[in-house]
């Protein structure tokens, strides 16, 4: 079989005799898992069912064509219990084109006939699990991931065997008339009934290459070592089959070196999962909140890193640096960054759509992200833009990575003086980028002090006329707090209040039962606060992640932020 298929049609199978397959595909626009269909002599062997209803139709002409008679049973085997595999079940079931049946493993059943909303996910896709009973189970007698004894099964007027394996990695083999046609092996981690299907030497894997990914560590059923032993099965299993073609639950076939480095990435992914949050309803709602505020806030933040670019190109053309100029201009680096920016607003207006999983514009937007997060460490952006804000725009995306990966946040914490955080601000009109003395020195080389400039023209300050100073407090106790995102994030509230019109903010410290309250505030003019609900949303959420708490405070021309940060020894460890 080729692993770089893309039409519906029949392929061969290396060492499964005269067996064929015809992968069904799902589209990246479909939130629906792959379906194949396998044809033997004996009968035909569906490997899972997908969420799409008209998917189900193909399939019926596929096999009605191949056996118009419909003598030939049909085997619907499920690689595990979520909707997204399974949802198309009723139209199967409406359909009835041949005697056919559902085999899946046996924790999975009880799951499916109840139609459990949490084990099945149906409650991230906002909609009912169908009601399924598994009429054949593997591992029935409990023992997974080896069953004892063999069990006989018919299907229409095929006799099916399922017998255990007598290797040590454990698995059973599906047999027609003795004839192996099919191995199935438990592979729990991603749910705890997940199976991966070997037939010749193709793979069936399920979504089991996914199971390390953000936002899918931690949904109900996941286990991080039962994920790992899976995996090093696996590994161990395309290790030792040079020709080996993968078929997972989403996405194109792979070859057995990309199935391979998948795998990998996942293992790695999993082995430093630490301390993974549950992605329940609760969290769901929040990374689909989290990821639409970060869009506004990442359009803001790139646009502006994109318009300081623009004016140190339209000084450089003032300068006479043509080239120069016209290398930022046209810059592939800056039009890719504009696409993918487009991209995480494509993905946005994608996410109400029916049947679109909850995770699903979170799961988008961490990909997006990471993408964003290493071309921020071109030499196109760090040779000319400031360190603080390059490293605020990675902040900003990290924090999301974090949040989507269900980290928690508390590891993160360190006990810090609030004075500390209030004193960066009081320096922060006297921080510079760029030392003027690294200008001087570069005067005799003009590449060199061309290159100095641009970093200047680049890196201007918005607190160059802008005042601040600080209440005396009373001695107050040590805060929890990361310390770097925290003070990027003190940072950018105190920008809005100078582009709010504040030419001196004052900041406050003070008590607030157990923790401890930080407001930076300033006169403003009665219309020019630029604190949106926007931004409030995000400054919520952003610092909520790290146990702190976010209030504005508007009245007649004065604006105040306030950030409520937790004690050190009495924070709440009930942040996401």
């Amino acid at each position: 079989m080729r692993s770089d298929t893309r039409k519906n049609e029949w392929q061969t199978i290396s060492g499964a005799g005269d067996a064929r397959v015809m992968p069904l595909l799902s589209s990246a626009v479909t939130a629906g898992g792959n379906v194949y269909l396998v044809d033997y002599q004996e009968l035909f062997l569906l490997v899972g069912l997908g969420a799409d209803p008209g998917r189900v139709t193909e399939i019926v002409d596929a096999v009605n064509a191949v056996d118009p008679s419909q003598a030939k049973p049909l085997l619907v085997v499920l690689t595990h219990c979520h909707v997204d595999h399974i949802a198309a079940a009723p139209e199967l079931e409406r359909l009835r084109p041949r005697p056919f049946s559902i085999a899946g493993h046996v924790a999975g059943a009880p799951v499916l006939a109840a139609q459990d909303e949490t084990l099945t996910m149906s409650f991230l896709f906002r909609c009912v699990s169908p009601r399924i009973n598994v009429g054949l189970t593997f591992f029935g007698d409990g023992s997974c991931p080896e069953a004892r004894g063999a069990t006989h099964f018919r299907l229409g007027n095929t006799l099916l065997t399922l017998s255990p394996s007598d290797q040590p990695s454990g698995f059973q083999n599906v047999a027609v008339k003795e004839r192996v046609i099919a191995s199935v092996y438990a592979t729990p981690g991603h749910s705890p009934d997940s199976i991966c299907l070997l037939i010749g030497d193709i793979l069936f894997c399920g979504d089991l290459p996914f199971a390390g990914n953000p936002a899918v560590m931690g949904i109900p059923g996941w286990n991080r070592g039962h994920l790992l032993t899976s995996l090093e099965t696996i590994i161990g299993l395309l290790e030792d089959s040079d020709g080996a073609t993968v078929c997972c639950g989403h996405g194109p076939v792979w070859n057995r070196d990309t199935a391979l480095a998948q795998f990998a990435t996942a293992r790695r992914l999993a082995s430093a999962a630490n301390g993974i949050a549950t992605l329940d309803v609760e969290r769901a709602a929040f990374l689909k909140r989290y990821a639409r505020a970060l869009l506004r806030e990442a359009k803001s933040t790139f646009a502006i890193m994109a318009g300081r670019l623009l004016l140190v190109a339209e000084q450089l053309e003032l300068l006479e640096e043509t080239e120069r100029s016209r290398a930022i201009r046209e810059s592939r680096t800056l039009a890719a960054l504009d696409e993918l920016v487009e991209q995480l607003e494509r993905s946005a207006g994608r996410e109400d759509r029916p049947g679109e999983p909850a995770t699903r514009a979170p799961m988008v937007s961490g990909a997006i992200l990471a993408k964003i997060d290493t071309m921020l460490g071109d030499a196109f952006f760090t040779d000319i833009l400031d360190a603080a804000r390059l490293r605020r725009a990675r902040n900003l995306i990290v924090d999301f990575q974090n949040a989507l990966q269900g980290i928690s946040f508390r590891q993160l914490l360190r006990s810090e003086r609030p004075e500390h955080l209030v004193q960066y601000l009081l320096d922060a009109p006297d921080s510079r980028p760029c030392k003027d003395s690294e200008l001087m020195a570069a005067a005799g080389d003009h590449d060199r002090f061309v290159s100095e400039l641009m970093r200047r023209l680049a890196s201007r300050s918005l607190f160059s006329n802008v005042t601040f100073c600080a209440t005396p407090s009373e001695e107050l106790p040590f805060v929890a707090v990361e310390r770097g995102h925290p003070i990027d994030t003190l940072v950018g509230l105190c920008e809005l209040l100078v582009v709010s019109g504040g030419k001196r903010i004052a900041i406050a410290l003070d008590a607030a039962g157990p923790d401890v309250r930080l407001v930076p505030s300033t006169e403003i003019g009665m219309h020019a606060n630029l604190v949106t609900a926007a931004k409030v949303e995000f400054y919520t959420d952003t610092l909520r992640l790290y146990g702190a708490a976010f209030a504005v405070q508007h009245e007649e021309e004065r604006l105040a932020l306030e950030i409520c940060f937790p004690s050190a020894e009495a924070f709440d460890d009930s942040v996401m």
